[in-house]
């Protein structure tokens, strides 16, 4: 079984080691103010191949977003950007660290940027990414 907390815990980590963050990233919370980065982890997370020996390759589906100010074209192409070097970090950094008898195998962007919402003058950005990993029995 898929623990989905203890790996949300370790990409929650990993992201939060990007030198280059604007913000501080949180777990499913963006606060009402703007360049703000939030961690949401997907549906369809879970064990994706297992073994007889108890051991199986799952995946975690994340989705980061950057919450931005809709009133200037300028702040919105910095989200853009913003969301684009934390891919580009993420394709050339290591692979997350991650515990558990888990060791992390590929992490992929599977969603380009783009804008998710537009609420009362503030907007928000999301990448969506796949982590893959093997855990032992």
């Amino acid at each position: 079984m898929a623990d989905i907390a203890a790996v949300a815990s370790d990409v929650l980590k990993h992201l939060n080691s990007w030198p280059e963050k604007p913000a501080k990233f949180s777990l499913e919370e963006l606060p009402n103010k703007t360049n703000t980065l939030m961690l949401q982890p997907l549906a369809n997370s879970g064990v994706v191949r297992k073994y007889i020996d108890g051991s199986f390759i799952g995946q975690f589906a994340f989705a980061v977003y950057y919450r931005a100010d809709q009133t200037d074209t300028r702040k919105k192409l910095s989200a853009y950007a913003t969301l684009e070097a934390l891919a580009s970090w993420l394709e050339t950094t290591n692979l997350p660290t991650m515990t558990g008898n888990r060791k992390a195998t590929k992490l992929e962007q599977t969603a380009t940027p783009s804008l998710a919402m537009i609420d009362e003058g503030i907007e928000d950005y999301q990448a969506v990414f796949v982590l893959e990993y093997k855990q032992t029995a």
